[in-house]
């Protein structure tokens, strides 16, 4: 991997910072630092896969398909952080309105009850999959036709 296809992959785990770092954003000084962060890297992002993917000799089609794969990535890795924390920190079940509806629960129980997530991270979940497994495959066999 060559220096900016390494900084280009790097540059997406500001991601996982940042979408802790949202419900704090207007009353820490380290979460406005994670925001400056995390824009100059979708900047970065997006001047690589508009100028500096040529110097990697990266097409635009492998640029942004890896876009999407790093960013799949980061969005697995958040899941498994939230669903780590549910299980190790626990999970008040709660209604639509915020109201506690029962107890803490810890351990696996507590990802079980986590409704709400699991209306989001499963189908996130194949999805981000689904894309890794058909990239692999696409770039595996057109990697075997260049040999």
């Amino acid at each position: 991997m060559k220096k900016f296809s390494l900084i280009f992959l790097i540059s997406f785990l500001i991601y996982i910072l940042a979408i802790f770092a949202v419900p704090y954003m207007t009353a820490r000084i380290w979460a406005d630092v994670i925001a400056l962060l995390f824009i100059l890297a979708c900047c970065y992002q997006l001047l690589y896969i508009i100028f500096l993917r040529k110097r990697d000799s990266v097409s635009l089609g492998r640029s942004i398909s890896r876009y999407f794969l790093y960013l799949f990535s980061a969005v697995i890795t958040v899941i498994l952080i939230y669903y780590g924390n549910n299980f190790i920190n626990g999970f008040t079940p709660t209604n639509f309105f915020g109201q506690e509806i029962g107890e803490k629960v810890y351990g696996f129980e507590a990802v079980i009850k986590d409704e709400w997530a699991h209306l989001f991270a499963i189908p996130l979940v194949f999805i981000s999959f689904l894309y890794q497994i058909i990239y692999y495959i696409f770039y595996r066999k057109q990697k075997n036709k260049s040999i």
